[in-house]
């Protein structure tokens, strides 16, 4: 099933009542949970849930210990994931130690092939996504 839109209008910064133009936004179905995706990955391939699993609680140990060491972690087509530091502001580096720095975020990066694939999947018009009118 192809995803679905709506238009929204863009918030008005200036506050003065102006309309503003509207954009499509995907309409949310809802989240696919981890033991969906097991289920679907084990019926379409020949691996059993336990094999998917355990592929899945893998990757994220993995992804986890790399990402710890310092590593960026490409993750096949989809994109790559990275850490980021939190600390407090400073205006000179010496102000600072290691024990006030912390991992705040991890972030994902979708690479440049990635949107493309999904628009394969749902179908396209040279490479931009065709949604049905509502």
């Amino acid at each position: 099933m192809a995803a679905e839109y709506d238009f929204q209008r863009k918030p008005n910064p200036k506050g003065d009542g102006e309309l503003q133009p509207m954009y499509p936004r995907i309409v949310n179905k809802g989240t696919i949970t981890g033991k969906r995706l097991v289920s679907d990955i084990s019926q379409a391939t020949s691996f059993t849930p336990g094999d998917v699993e355990g592929v899945l609680a893998a990757l994220e140990s993995r992804i986890s210990y790399y990402l710890s060491e310092g590593h960026h972690v490409q993750l096949g087509n989809m994109g790559h994931f990275s850490a980021g530091l939190t600390a407090r502001p400073v205006m000179d580096k010496k102000e600072i130690h290691a024990q006030t720095i912390f991992f705040g975020k991890v972030h994902f990066r979708v690479s440049p092939g990635f949107p493309e694939t999904v628009c394969r999947i749902c179908g396209t018009c040279k490479g931009r996504v065709w949604l049905p009118a509502q």
